[in-house]
């Protein structure tokens, strides 16, 4: 998009065909440079997004321009100011002392209200990024979003928990994503219900519409927060089931000895998200596989080409794998919809109903976590090597 020549500086473009063939050039020319400044601070704006410059993005980039010209007026206006309170201290008189604070009160306005503009300006580079993520990274994808408990920077919060809003039954569409920020009160966990809408704001499920006042951050940067978290969540990664992916089912008594007498200690962080991004991350994984109730405490499936793993990141829930009777048919890498289809319907659809206990009982080996929020360095080199072993 390129920047038009402004004219509004004339009052018709008559005057402006009037001048002498120097002075246009002269003027079109500065237009030029200032456009050009224009384009390179939009492209700066643009840059972590991607795509065309929108109309939005220019009036912001010519903004900043004009900011950064602000800074020089700024600081000569702090410099005034300082020296006319020097003057205003040392004059012998009470009117030369009136006329240097006179000057002092109109450069502090005048500085104010660049301030002012400054801070209104970013606010709107703020909303405009928060756009550009939302509608890259989440718009019309509400239906691809792995629900999931996620660390978070936040100050005072222990997790996010995020995960799909319910299907609006006139268009079976997912239209919303709930958020649920967790933290401690008075050594009670807590949360409160936000919703982000397909009109890509954050609404909060308080009655003031506010968050509690013993969180320490805005509402803004919780929102920052959970379109960080979205921007590097894998949303193609995965593939959606009607299924709840190995519930925990009835154990035999002597099973549920053996499952009991594995938790002794009190866990007081009870997500490890170090086991998904441990699974997404890994090389020769085909794609994921997404429960109904993956986002609170179900399981998730990663298919290889030689076996299907079930992993859960809630502390205490062990990895399972199923190895195939024969290698998938597939090319190495990511593969499409249709064959991914083919595949469930394969290799999941025979087990999707097994619980723990069935399926021990269909062949299924079961590999135990660190089972405390005790840091183990070792346990991913152990889970590499299950992997390596089977690939």
């Amino acid at each position: 998009m390129d920047k038009p020549f402004d004219f509004s500086k004339f009052d018709n473009r008559e005057e402006f065909r009037s001048l002498q063939k120097e002075e246009q050039e002269k003027i079109v020319g500065d237009a030029q440079k200032d456009a050009e400044k224009i384009m390179e601070t939009a492209k700066e704006i643009k840059k972590p997004f991607g795509g065309k410059i929108s109309e939005t993005d220019l009036n912001i980039a010519e903004k900043v321009v004009e900011m950064q010209e602000k800074d020089k007026e700024m600081d000569e206006l702090i410099d005034e100011i300082i020296d006319n309170k020097r003057k205003a201290r040392e004059a012998r008189s009470d009117a030369a002392r009136e006329v240097y604070e006179e000057k002092v009160a109109l450069y502090e306005k005048k500085l104010q209200q660049i301030k002012q503009t400054r801070d209104e300006i970013e606010q709107k580079e703020k909303e405009n990024e928060r756009k550009n993520k939302f509608n890259e990274f989440l718009k019309d994808k509400f239906s691809d979003f792995k629900g999931d408990h996620f660390e978070t920077t936040l100050p005072g919060l222990d997790y996010i928990v995020i995960f799909k809003g319910p299907v609006n039954p006139e268009n079976g569409k997912i239209e919303s994503l709930e958020v649920y920020p967790y933290w401690h009160r008075n050594d009670t966990e807590v949360k409160i219900t936000c919703t982000i809408y397909k009109d890509g704001l954050l609404y909060i499920g308080t009655q003031n519409g506010r968050l509690p006042n013993d969180l320490s951050f805005t509402k803004e940067e919780l929102y920052d927060e959970v379109l960080s978290i979205a921007e590097i969540a894998n949303l193609d990664f995965y593939e959606n089931v009607d299924d709840k992916i190995l519930p925990s089912g009835n154990w035999p008594p002597s099973k549920e000895k053996e499952k009991n007498s594995k938790i002794k200690q009190e866990v007081k962080h009870p997500i490890d998200s170090r086991r998904l991004r441990f699974m997404e991350n890994q090389s020769n994984v085909l794609f994921g596989i997404q429960g109904i109730d993956s986002g609170f405490s179900g399981y998730y499936g990663y298919v290889f080409k030689n076996f299907l793993l079930l992993e859960n990141n809630v502390v205490g829930n062990a990895t399972y794998f199923f190895d195939f009777e024969s290698p998938l048919e597939v090319n190495s890498g990511r593969i499409g919809k249709a064959d991914r289809a083919a595949i469930l319907q394969q290799q999941w659809e025979p087990i999707s109903n097994l619980s723990k206990p069935e399926a021990l009982d269909v062949g299924a080996e079961r590999k135990w976590h660190p089972i405390t929020d005790i840091d183990d360095d070792h346990w991913e080199e152990r889970m590499q090597a299950e992997i390596d072993m089977r690939s």
